[in-house]
C-alpha cells in the first residue's frame, strides 16, 4: 500500500489568524498577504479588495500560476483570449505565461482570495509600492500588455 509523506523537514505548519499578514495599499487595492512563500517554501496566499473599476491591465508572469476565488463582488477576468464575468463563489485559474487581467465591475468594492505558486511574489508586492512601474515587474518576470496583444 502506497501512503504520502506527511514529512518536510524544511516547511513547518503555519496557522494564520485573521486580519494577520503583510498589507500592501495600491491604487484602487488593498493586498494582505496571509501565507507567504518564505512560509510555505513554494505557494503565497493573499487577499485582495478592490474598488469598484480597480483591477489589473492585461499581463503575464514568467514564474506564478495564480487560482482566483472571488468572495464579494462581481469580475471580468480575461485569462488568455477568453473573457469571464464571475460572483462569489467562482474560482479562476490562470497559468503561468498566459496573457490575463481582473476589473472589478460590480458597485462595491470586492475580494478575492489569490493563491499562487511563487517564490518571490509577496516581495515584488514591497519593491512595486515603493517604485511604481515597469522595473519592478520586469525585475519580477511580469510584462505589462496591449488589450489585443499576445505574450
Amino acid at each position: 500500500m502506497k501512503t504520502l509523506s506527511t514529512t518536510h523537514p524544511e516547511i513547518a505548519p503555519v496557522v494564520a489568524q485573521a486580519g494577520e499578514g503583510r498589507v500592501f495599499s495600491v491604487p484602487d487595492q488593498e493586498v494582505r498577504f496571509i501565507l507567504s512563500n518564505a512560509q510555505t517554501g513554494h505557494t503565497a496566499l493573499a487577499h485582495f479588495s478592490i474598488a469598484p473599476n480597480g483591477g489589473v491591465p492585461l499581463h503575464t508572469h514568467a514564474h506564478e500560476h495564480e487560482t482566483w476565488i472571488v468572495t464579494k463582488g462581481v469580475f471580468r477576468f480575461q485569462v488568455g483570449f477568453a473573457e469571464y464575468v464571475v460572483g462569489s463563489g467562482a474560482v479562476v485559474f490562470g497559468p503561468q505565461g498566459i496573457p490575463h487581467s481582473f476589473q472589478n465591475v460590480g458597485q462595491e468594492t470586492g475580494e478575492f482570495y489569490l493563491l499562487l505558486s511563487s517564490d518571490n511574489f509577496e516581495q515584488f508586492f514591497g519593491a512595486f509600492v515603493a517604485q511604481p512601474g515597469p522595473g519592478a515587474m520586469a525585475e519580477f518576470g511580469i510584462t505589462l500588455l496591449e488589450e489585443g496583444q499576445s505574450a
